[in-house]
């Protein structure tokens, strides 16, 4: 969602939790139309908090959930060390060679291994 990024660089934050409620509900109904074997990665590519005081993109940590089919517990970011795991990952469900992507490591507990 673009919009959250160009509210946080307008410091509006009022705005940006009413985008961050929107795209909850959106991952809520898109994991209830999943079917067993979907594959659902949600992240952003940066934080940009519109509280700082500033419109510059924070070095901070951005959360990244994973998880497949709609009665799976939802998996936190925590073996993600960076975007480039993210895509492996994506890219071993959809069985390409990670390799051939990136130098990214694909999280195993995500792809049942």
């Amino acid at each position: 969602m673009q919009e959250t990024d160009l509210a946080g660089h307008l410091q509006d934050a009022e705005r940006w939790a009413c985008l961050l409620e929107t795209a909850s509900a959106a991952v809520g109904e898109m994991l209830a139309a999943s079917a067993p074997e979907d594959l659902l990665i949600v992240t952003g590519d940066h934080g940009n908090d519109p509280t700082l005081g500033h419109n510059f993109h924070p070095r901070e940590y951005v959360p990244v959930m994973a998880m497949v089919g709609p009665d799976t517990p939802a998996l936190r970011g925590v073996r993600f060390a960076s975007l480039a795991d993210v895509g492996a990952t994506a890219a071993r469900w959809l069985g390409l060679d990670e390799g051939l992507l990136g130098n990214g490591i694909a999280a195993g507990e995500i792809i049942g291994e």
